[in-house]
């Protein structure tokens, strides 16, 4: 008796211990959510079309009880366009897009996002200008700016295969 249960012991772990080794594929579908957050600030006054824009995933995707996404995982983001400031209150304007991360497994995850656009004008400048006084003609607009920390939400646009670790 004891011998079968020593014999079943070494089978359950061996079955253990070659089991753990194995990855499973575990399937993001399209649209999960990923949160991402901006590392840095972005102006309209210092930033243009083609910069790289610092970003991170703020929290873990789980996915079946798997991490496939890392919290504080890079991700590709770019400006699209920008233009700084300008007279009549005219404002600055920054457009940007996030193109993707990487899972755990270090595949690609492309990530869909509607470019968020922030403008800075001040229409009520260029109304007055207009209707009162060409004086309002040096009325500054105003530079955008977007602040570190701002975090966005990215969806998985098509579904992808991941192993998990």
């Amino acid at each position: 008796m004891r011998k079968h249960a020593r014999v079943m012991a070494t089978l359950i772990s061996a079955s253990l211990v070659f089991c753990s080794g194995k990855s499973l594929a575990v399937n993001i579908p399209a649209g999960t959510s990923v949160v991402v957050e901006l590392l840095e600030t972005v102006s309209s006054g210092t930033h243009k079309k083609g910069d790289k824009v610092s970003m991170q995933v703020t929290n873990d995707v789980v996915l079946q009880g798997v991490t496939v996404i890392s919290a504080r995982t890079p991700v590709d983001a770019q400006i699209q366009s920008a233009s700084a400031r300008f007279i009549m209150g005219i404002g600055g304007q920054i457009e940007f897009s996030i193109q993707g991360t990487k899972a755990t497994d270090g595949t690609a995850v492309p990530l869909e996002f509607t470019k968020e656009t922030h403008n800075g004008s001040t229409i009520i400048s260029a109304i007055l200008t207009v209707v009162c006084c060409i004086c309002f003609i040096i009325i500054p607009g105003k530079n955008v700016t977007v602040e570190k920390g701002t975090v966005y939400s990215a969806k998985v646009p098509s579904s992808i295969d991941v192993k998990s670790k």
